[in-house]
This record gives structure tokens, sequence and C-alpha cells, in this order.
């Protein structure tokens, strides 16, 4: 019995803290707010777009070029990436509550950045790719996140989800266990191409850019299937400093 009631309190908190409680700090909320943030909180999310970045991959850099040493020296296969997030502080607690700790609720909130994300950078997708994941993958953490929330942005921005159009054939090593040339090597040739996709305008969704390997290897898979267009958005942007290897 002691059981049952631990259980049914845990799915009521579950069920009621995205409503009155800070997604970060869970404090109660005094206003409520698109973010599910409080406002000390919301403060401290390192937003992305004051900061100089990357014209290709939309990493925040500190120098005067328009394009980060990765992005200089490596081909690019897809057209731009913008974040609404750099990958620091508390949106790093964020985004691994929804990824790794089942915190499915978060993902209406996390796609708001994404969604506002689309309309300040003056997207025009016809089609919204999740990058993929491999089933294997999914079925560990529980559910897809990146499809989930591509089904969000989808839903309020009225642009169809395309999930089908290209798969992941094969399993890789963990991409933040790896220095920036393996990540290039670990994805090479992890993708397939399974649907029509010429002539569209493709947004491909993920939630982290670290060195935009897993980015590109998709866009030069989707390349195949002779796209108008390939642009990438991601949740969160890596801090540049840390990819160099």
């Amino acid at each position: 019995m002691l059981e049952l009631k631990i259980l049914g309190k845990k799915i009521v908190d579950r069920i009621y803290e995205d409503r009155f409680s800070c997604m970060v700090c869970h404090n109660e909320l005094v206003e409520t707010n698109r973010y599910g943030l409080c406002k000390d909180c919301l403060e401290e999310i390192a937003f992305i777009k004051n900061n100089k970045v990357c014209s290709k991959c939309g990493k925040p850099i500190d120098n005067e070029s328009d394009y980060c040493l990765t992005c200089q020296n490596n081909d690019r296969y897809f057209n731009r990436n913008t974040s609404p997030l750099a990958y620091k502080g508390k949106v790093i607690d964020l985004i691994i509550n929804y990824k790794y700790k089942y915190r499915r609720y978060l993902g209406k909130y996390l796609a708001t950045f994404m969604i506002d994300q689309y309309i300040d950078a003056r997207y025009d997708a016809d089609i919204i790719v999740p990058i993929p994941s491999t089933t294997l993958t999914a079925k560990k953490r529980g559910f897809d996140h990146i499809i989930e929330l591509s089904e969000i942005m989808s839903e309020r921005l009225k642009i169809p989800v395309a999930s089908d159009v290209i798969i992941k054939v094969k399993e890789t090593e963990r991409q933040a266990l790896l220095g920036g040339k393996a990540r290039q090597e670990n994805v090479l040739g992890a993708y397939k191409l399974c649907g029509d996709i010429r002539d569209k305008k493709v947004l491909l969704i993920d939630d982290i850019l670290t060195t935009g390997a897993t980015l590109s290897e998709v866009s030069r898979t989707l390349l195949k299937g002779k796209p108008r267009n390939i642009e990438g958005l991601t949740l969160a942007n890596a801090e540049y400093k840390l990819y160099l290897a």
C-alpha cells in the first residue's frame, strides 16, 4: 500500500510539475510563461542571439572571422545551422533531464526555444526531418527525444515531419566521448536515405551541435535525394573551444 501511495504521488507531481514549478529550480512559478522558467532562471539561460556566431554552423566565436575553424577546414553539406541556446549552465541541466531522465514534459518548453529561433532566423522549410537515432538507442531512452521535439514544432508551425526519409543503419559510439576528427569518422556512412525529398526545403532538427559532424553527415546523405536546400536548427550549440581536437 505504501508503495502505491508513493507511486501515486510521483505521478501527481509529474502531472503538475510543469504547470506550477520552474523547470530548472523547481520553485513555484509566480507567473507562468511559455518557457516554464522563473524570472531568475530565465535570466541565467544562455541565449546565443546577442553573440557573434559562425555563419555556417551557428557556433559562438570570439574573433572577427565569419566562420569557425572547423567550418573553415571541413566540408559542410548543410547550408546553415542556427541555435537559440548555448550549451552551458542551466541549458545542460534541462537537456540532460529531458534526454536521459525521462522528463518528457520538458519537450514542449525546449521546442518553444526552437520555434522562436525558426521565426527569428527566418527559416522557410517544406519538411522537418529529425536527426535519426537507431531503434536500440531510442528503446534505451524510452522515447526518441528528437522526433518528439520535431512533432511539437510541426504542430505549432504547421510543417510536416518526415521522420522516415532517412534512417540510422549502424550503431555509433557516443559522439560526446570523441574528439573532432574521430566524430567525423564515427558517423561516416551511418545513415541511409529512404524517402523522396526532391526539391524540398529540408529543416534538420537535433538537440546539440558540437563539431557539426552528425549534421553534416546526415546532410551529405540527404543530398542524394536532390533537395532544394538543407538547413539545420539545433536546440543548443556547444562552445567552440571545447571541440578543437
